[in-house]
């Protein structure tokens, strides 16, 4: 990436409308988070499988200006913002808290196009880690280890087109890794030696992989006519656990597929329900995602949910 700059530093629904009751009938279970209103969306777990990141977007579902808040898991408790004020800030969902340094990564938008930010939990210590002069950066996620950000770039004012990038948080090892499609939402494997993300491949979004050194590249889902997105990883880095539809399923569910490709499975069935944007939590036994009866775009928004994850193994 040329010209990077960076400073070191759950019963059923009670209704297909949006209204959700506590619980649902394929075991998950809402959050019930207090004190954020609008839309609760994108949740990241901490490294003790406790809290959660999440994206509060007050205007409804991706409406106006968003912030990024803490919330803990077990009783809803909001625990305080994370972005600094003044702009519009998004997490991922997925690796965007990195345990090791207790940092969180988020773009953020104010009077300049997207940069990407790390803030500790608490919201102290924000600081600027990647800004690319004539481009959008967003999607951050780190590295499990060590302090290295995969994120998706593309020029400002040109929608679509986004590239996926490497970066270390000091402004080191920047390198573009793929290029001249629209690439969207890397995760990072637990491994360190695999990054998926969503590709919009023959009109639909299917999952790919690619090395941290920029290939090979690899298709894992392939279908045609189906969109699968939102995808991170488990623990182990054997499963991937994404948002998808199908020919059969005309409101995103949560679905698990091997990484290699092989034994996808459908994770949530409460039926006229859009389930998506989710993480595996970093203990293996929890996946939360965001949910609403009936489609999310142009609604009041999502709120956050939990389901008991698959066993971690192949």
């Amino acid at each position: 990436m040329n010209g990077l700059v960076a400073v070191p530093l759950l019963v059923v629904l009670a209704a297909v409308s949006g209204d959700l009751a506590a619980s649902r009938s394929d075991g998950a279970r809402r959050v019930p988070i207090v004190r954020l209103g609008g839309s609760l969306q994108n949740p990241c777990f901490s490294s003790d499988s406790k809290r959660l990141v999440i994206t509060q977007w007050p205007g409804g579902y991706n409406e106006g200006r968003a912030e990024v808040q803490l919330v803990r898991i077990g009783g809803g408790a909001a625990l305080g913002r994370i972005s600094p004020p003044g702009g519009s800030a998004v997490n991922l969902p997925g690796t965007c808290w990195h345990g090791p340094s207790d940092r969180i990564a988020f773009s953020f938008e104010g009077d300049e196009p997207d940069v990407i930010f790390t803030a500790r939990p608490d919201g102290s210590d924000p600081r600027l880690a990647v800004a690319l002069p004539g481009r959008v950066a967003f999607d951050p996620a780190f590295a499990r280890d060590v302090l290295l950000l995969v994120l998706v770039v593309h020029p400002v004012d040109v929608a679509g087109g986004g590239d996926i990038g490497v970066a270390a948080t000091d402004g080191s090892m920047a390198r573009r890794i793929t290029q001249g499609a629209d690439d969207r939402q890397p995760n990072w494997s637990p491994t360190g030696k695999a990054i998926v993300f969503q590709r919009q491949y023959q009109g639909n979004w299917d999952l790919w992989t690619v090395s941290p050194g920029g290939g090979p590249h690899k298709n894992i889902t392939r279908t045609r006519g189906v969109n699968e997105t939102d995808a991170s990883w488990a623990p182990s880095g054997r499963w991937i656990v994404y948002s998808g539809d199908g020919t059969d399923i005309d409101i995103a569910s949560l679905f698990t597929i091997g990484s290699n490709g092989k034994a996808r499975r459908r994770l949530t069935t409460a039926g006229r329900v859009y389930d998506g944007a989710p993480s595996w939590s970093p203990d293996g036994k929890t996946i939360a995602f965001e949910s609403r009866g009936g489609e999310p775009d142009g609604s009041s928004g999502t709120s956050i949910w939990t389901i008991s994850a698959p066993p971690d193994r192949q």
